[in-house]
């Protein structure tokens, strides 16, 4: 009687590894058989996994790269009385199916299906087996029946036993990037790059990389995965303030044995600036009573009240107002004796800094200093900042 004992844990494991996969391709049936071909007729049948030949494409499933095939070996034994104990574990990696024979003697004999099969002792190098993958992806069926026996020419009782060696290929890892969003909101029309890439071990081409947008199953960039390229670049245009999400994604050729892979999310966020810069207040002087002030405003700015504070300086007020040097003429809080210097006027933010000039005379005190300038508010809002202190003169 023939006795056979199969690995349950790797079995179990290829079953973990084929449930966890979710279909999102087709490939037909007809073009892997005709590329399968010549393998079936030598005893091997690869055959499409699944329901109506469905690929098994993006998935977290694990993958195996260059050197880690073997940790998904399955194996199967067989005995008989005369031959003893034979046994195969089997594996794939970038670019063949792997048979590990243990328990062969000198002049055992393997051959494929059946005793009337291709003798294929000759080809067991060191125990190893090896048969070339050609056009193949994640999830296929790679069934294989070994016939072994005392020697080539029996097939009596005791002497022979079949190994039967049913494997589900595990696909090549590929690694998917997206390159990051912004950082900071871009304005409508400003140029910003994604750039997204996938890598692989071995001699990784065929597919496409391509970029897409939130929501929208159509890509906004492809390009074919080549050797000489694997990247795929997007520069919008950004012409609507909005934040747009994009992922990224490998899809494979189903013929080239790597898995599908998804990179991102990166999100680009677009604002609308009217080309106008941050807020910003400075001002220059260079003896603290000729002062230019400058502000700069995130948006245009309708009959804006700005206010400017300078507690020691002699009255330049006259009749309730004062006309600066660059002509805008300001209100002030109490006539003959101006604390507080008041403007309105529009603010437009396309034409650079809008610049305030005084020309002011100390007040001086006891102490001999004089507090010239110490506050500047618009509609309200105070805009002194470390970079602009209190100005302050020496009168002595």
């Amino acid at each position: 009687m023939r006795t056979f004992k199969t690995n349950l844990l790797g079995l179990a494991l290829a079953g973990l590894i084929l449930g966890a996969c979710s279909q999102t391709a087709t490939y037909e049936t007809a073009d892997l058989m005709n590329e399968q071909a010549s393998a079936k007729n030598g005893g091997f049948n690869l055959s499409p996994f699944g329901m109506s030949g469905e690929n098994l494409a993006i998935s977290d499933a694990p993958c195996i790269d260059a050197t880690s095939g073997a940790a998904f070996a399955s194996s199967v034994s067989g005995s008989a009385s005369a031959l003893g104990t034979v046994s195969v574990s089997y594996y794939n990696t970038l670019t063949h199916m792997v048979y590990v024979f243990t328990g062969l003697e000198s002049g055992d004999c393997v051959k494929l299906n059946s005793s009337g099969g291709t003798t294929i002792t000759s080809s067991i190098v060191n125990g190893t087996y090896s048969v070339p993958l050609g056009s193949w992806k994640h999830g296929d069926a790679f069934n294989t029946i070994f016939w072994v026996g005392t020697n080539c020419q029996t097939n009596g009782a005791g002497n022979t036993t079949l190994l039967t060696a049913n494997y589900s290929l595990v696909g090549i890892c590929t690694e998917t990037t997206l390159s990051a969003g912004t950082t900071e909101a871009i304005c409508e029309g400003e140029p910003f790059t994604l750039t997204a890439s996938v890598a692989a071990d071995g001699n990784f081409t065929g597919g496409t990389i391509e970029i897409l947008a939130d929501g929208n199953p159509i890509p906004v960039a492809t390009a074919a995965v080549t050797a000489e390229n694997k990247s795929v670049t997007y520069s919008g245009p950004w012409t609507t303030a909005g934040s747009y999400s994009f992922s990224a994604r490998y899809v494979p050729t189903n013929m080239n044995g790597y898995k599908a892979s998804v990179g991102g999310p990166s999100v680009v966020e677009v604002k609308k600036c009217d080309d106008c810069d941050d807020t910003s207040f400075k001002y220059q002087t260079e003896d603290g009573l000729d002062i230019t002030f400058f502000y700069n405003s995130t948006s245009p700015l309708t009959n804006a009240e700005i206010k400017f504070t300078f507690p020691q300086i002699k009255n330049i007020s006259v009749n309730g107002s004062y006309t600066a040097p660059d002509r805008k003429v300001y209100s002030v809080n109490n006539n003959g004796n101006n604390t507080v210097l008041t403007w309105k006027g529009d603010i437009s933010c396309q034409e650079g800094e809008t610049s305030f000039r005084f020309i002011v005379e100390a007040d001086c005190n006891a102490s001999g200093k004089a507090q010239i300038w110490t506050s500047a508010s618009v509609n309200g809002e105070e805009v002194k900042n470390e970079g602009t202190p209190n100005i302050v003169v020496d009168c002595n």
